[in-house]
C-alpha cells in the first residue's frame, strides 16, 4: 500500500450542539482542546504524514489557534461538517433507542467521536487512516499497518472490552462495514444491547469487541508478543493497560498500577511481564520476547509530558543552541 500515513484527533464539544443542554456534564468533558494533547500532537507531527484535529469553529486555546498550528508544517486543523451531522444522527438514534442512559455527556462523546472520523474517512474515500484520542503518545513507524492484512484495527483492553483511543485501517471497505454494522448494533436498542453486552450505558468499548467478535474483517492490533499479528508488524499496542502501569491514573493510582479486570493486569498477575519505559523507548518483555510499545495510553493526564520525546529533543536542541 505504501500511501501516506494520516493520523485523525477528534473534537468534539457537546454543548456547542443544539440538543447539547439535554445531557449530563460528569466533569469528563471539556469544551476546549486540553492542554496536554501538545504533547501527543508534538510527537505525532514527527512520526505521521498529516495529522489533522477534526473541530469545529471556536475550539482551539490559545497555544493552538491557526497561527500557532502553521509552526508544525503537517499539523492542521479542519472544520469538519460531520462534527455535527455525525452526532446530530447519533442523538437521534440513542434518544429513542436509549431512553435510559444516553444522556452521559462522556459515553455520548466518546462514542460520537469514533461515528465522526468514520463518516469523515468513509465519506472521502480514505482508504489508510489512524485515529488516536489526546493522551496516547505514539513511538513506532507506522508503515507496520502496510504489513497486515485488509481490515479495521482497534486496540486491546480486557475481556469484551476494545478501546477507540488508538485505531487504525488499510481497507476502506472494512472501515465503511464497521460504520454500518456499529448503527446496526445502535438501531438494536438497549434491550438488545443490554443482553448482548450486559451493559449498563452506551458503552463503545464493548460495542467494539462485540463487532470484532462477529466479524473477521474487524481486528484486535496485538497486546503481547504472543498474540496475533505480532510477527507481521513487529509491535504491540496500547489500549489503557501499559500506559496507566507506567503513569498512573487520574484517579491517584501511582505507577505500577494495573486493573485485574484487564488482559495485562492478569498476566502481571500470573507474572512473566516486565515493562520498561527505556527512555522513550517503551518495551514490554513475555518470556525471552522483548517487543517495542507502539503507543502509549497516558491515563494520568498531569504526567503526559513525562512521555513526549519532542520536549526533551527540543530542549536539547536549544542547551545546544545556547552553548554555541
Amino acid at each position: 500500500m505504501n500511501s501516506i500515513n494520516k493520523l485523525f484527533y477528534v473534537h468534539l464539544d457537546y454543548s456547542r450542539l443544539l440538543f447539547g443542554h439535554n445531557f449530563r456534564d460528569n466533569g469528563h468533558t471539556s469544551s476546549e482542546v486540553p492542554n496536554y494533547w501538545e504533547h501527543s500532537r508534538n510527537q505525532s507531527s514527527r512520526i505521521f504524514d498529516e495529522v489533522t484535529l477534526l473541530t469545529d469553529v471556536g475550539n482551539l486555546t490559545p497555544t493552538d489557534t491557526d497561527i500557532v498550528m502553521d509552526k508544525i508544517e503537517n499539523v492542521k486543523r479542519e472544520d469538519a461538517t460531520e462534527i455535527e451531522s455525525s452526532s446530530n444522527l447519533l442523538y437521534d438514534i440513542c434518544s429513542e433507542h436509549y431512553p435510559s442512559f444516553y444522556r452521559d455527556a462522556f459515553w455520548f462523546c466518546t462514542l460520537s467521536r469514533l461515528l465522526i472520523v468514520l463518516d469523515y474517512v468513509v465519506g472521502r474515500g480514505i482508504e489508510k487512516f489512524y485515529h488516536m484520542e489526546y493522551d496516547n503518545v505514539v513511538y513506532g513507524n507506522p508503515n507496520f499497518l502496510d504489513k497486515l492484512p485488509k481490515g479495521i484495527y482497534f486496540s486491546q483492553v480486557g475481556p469484551g472490552i476494545g478501546s477507540a483511543g488508538f485505531i487504525c485501517s488499510n481497507d476502506l471497505q472494512a472501515t465503511e462495514d464497521f460504520r454500518y454494522e456499529l448503527l446496526e448494533l445502535l438501531y438494536q436498542g438497549q434491550n438488545f444491547l443490554a443482553s448482548k453486552l450486559k451493559t449498563t450505558h452506551l458503552y463503545e468499548m464493548e460495542m467494539i469487541d462485540y463487532l470484532v467478535s462477529q466479524h473477521e474483517q474487524f481486528r484486535y492490533l496485538p497486546l503481547f508478543p504472543s498474540d496475533d499479528l505480532y510477527e507481521e508488524c513487529g509491535y504491540v499496542f496500547d489500549g489503557a493497560s501499559y500506559g496507566q502501569f507506567l503513569g498512573g491514573t487520574n484517579q491517584g493510582h501511582p505507577a505500577g498500577h494495573y486493573e485485574p479486570h484487564h488482559h495485562f493486569g492478569r498476566r502481571m498477575a500470573e507474572g512473566g511481564l516486565s515493562v520498561d519505559y527505556n527512555d522513550h523507548n517503551p518495551t514490554v518483555i513475555e518470556g525471552s520476547t522483548k517487543a517495542p510499545i507502539f503507543n502509549l495510553h497516558i491515563h494520568n493526564k498531569s504526567m503526559i509530558q513525562e512521555f513526549d520525546p519532542s520536549v526533551e529533543d527540543e530542549l536539547r536542541k536549544f542547551k545546544e543552541f545556547m552553548s554555541q
